[in-house]
This record gives structure tokens, C-alpha cells and sequence, in this order.
């Protein structure tokens, strides 16, 4: 008796659930545009370091990337550690061995040196095109000396993003 007396449950109502959906692609939106504003600011910011004069009388340029690298890793270091800090709850421990990650480290900082001295002879643009043209050689490089093989959607992601960067 008592399961014919309860109210059924009901769905939530088609509008509600296309809200839902609408307010998530906006927020999706909203932190790509967000991204995408940040690294274009960091593109610009690092070609204007590297190849734009300062000082008293605009005579001198930044000869050391090294110290760029490391004024960046020291700010990237800072943003995380904050966040570390106010954000309680989660588990902030490395899972794998530290070697692991000094290797991926020295990788990191080795690529980013040698990409501020590139902005010394080529626009950041034009070294962002080149990083993602890469794409394709590397896969067909795969293929002819280890014998890897990708799908076809897999080339067709490679040559949409290089020319995506290319327009």
C-alpha cells in the first residue's frame, strides 16, 4: 500500500538539464579563450624580453637565458606552492621516484633555454609553427625506423594542428 501512495520520481525537466549543458560549454569556453589569452601573452612577453633593447639608454639586451628560465620556474614554483597552500584536501605527494622527475626537469629546461635563444633569430610565431610541424615528421620518422604505426585519424590530428598554427 505504501508504494502505491509515494510519488513517483520524477526526470529533471528538459530545460533544466539543456541549462546544465549550455553552462558547462560556456565555462569550457571561457577557460579555453582564458589559455589562450595567457599564452599568447607569454609568447609576446618572451619575444619582447629577447629581442627588444632596455636599459638607461636602450642599448642593452637580455645575454643570459638562463636566468629567464629560471626567474619562470621560480614563478611557476610560487603559483603552485600557493595553490598548494589553499587548496586543503587534496594529496600532494610525488607518486613516482624524484629521479623521474629531474630527468623530465632538466628535459624542461634544457627545451626552454634553447627556445628563448631561438626568439634571438626567429619570432615566436614562427617557433610555435615550427614546434607543432614537427608533429608529422616524427611520426613518419616512427613509422621507417621503429616500425610504429598510427592511424590515419592520428595523421589527420598532426596535419590539423600544424595547420591550424599556420593560419
Amino acid at each position: 500500500m505504501k508504494d502505491q501512495d509515494a510519488e513517483p520520481t520524477k526526470a529533471p525537466p528538459v530545460v533544466a538539464v539543456e541549462a546544465e549543458k549550455s553552462l558547462k560549454s560556456f565555462r569550457a569556453l571561457g577557460l579555453a579563450s582564458s589559455i589562450f589569452v595567457c599564452l599568447c601573452t607569454y609568447g609576446y612577453v618572451q619575444e619582447r624580453i629577447m629581442t627588444r633593447p632596455w636599459g638607461k639608454n636602450n642599448d642593452e639586451y637580455i645575454t643570459n637565458s638562463m636566468f629567464l628560465v629560471m626567474c619562470n620556474r621560480l614563478t611557476s614554483m610560487g603559483v603552485a606552492l600557493s595553490v598548494i597552500t589553499f587548496k586543503k584536501g587534496e594529496e600532494y605527494l610525488p607518486t613516482a621516484p624524484m629521479k623521474s622527475y629531474m630527468v623530465i626537469s632538466l628535459a624542461n629546461c634544457m627545451a626552454t633555454t634553447c627556445q628563448y635563444e631561438a626568439l634571438r633569430y626567429v619570432s615566436f610565431p614562427t617557433q610555435t609553427l615550427g614546434k607543432t610541424a614537427k608533429m608529422i615528421p616524427v611520426m613518419i620518422w616512427g613509422t621507417c625506423l621503429i616500425g610504429k604505426s598510427y592511424k590515419l585519424k592520428d595523421y589527420l590530428v598532426a596535419a590539423t594542428v600544424s595547420g591550424g598554427c599556420a593560419l
